[in-house]
C-alpha cells in the first residue's frame, strides 16, 4: 500500500521482530498491548528516522551512531518526571484492571 501511495514505509513490526527474543515482544517495548514503553517509543522514533534517511528525505550526521543515540535517550529519559509517569501507569494500570 505504501509503494502505491508514493509513501515512505517504516516497518515498525519489523524493527519489533528484531529487536524481540524469538520475535516475540515483550514488556521492554510495550506496557500492554499497543502502548510503547519509553524504549519502544525510542525503536519506533529509530525506525522512522532511517527509513525516511533510506527514502532520501532527510541526511543524518555524521554523529548518528548507537552512542549519539544512547546520549539523546538518556537526556529525554533524565527529563521525564517521576511522579506524572508513575501517575500515568497507575491509570493505565486502571483502564486494563
Amino acid at each position: 500500500m505504501a509503494a502505491d501511495r508514493q509513501v515512505i514505509l517504516a516497518d515498525f513490526a519489523e524493527a519489533v521482530d528484531r529487536f524481540s527474543p524469538h520475535q516475540l515482544p515483550g514488556n521492554s517495548l510495550f506496557l500492554d498491548h499497543v502502548h510503547p514503553t519509553v524504549r519502544g517509543n525510542l525503536l519506533l522514533a529509530r525506525t522512522i528516522v532511517e527509513s525516511m534517511n533510506a527514502a532520501g528525505t532527510v541526511s543524518l550526521s555524521p554523529e548518528w551512531d548507537d552512542q549519539h543515540i544512547v546520549e539523546i535517550a538518556n537526556e529525554v529519559e533524565s527529563g521525564i518526571d517521576a511522579a506524572g509517569h508513575g501517575l500515568a501507569l497507575m491509570k493505565l494500570s486502571k483502564v486494563l484492571a
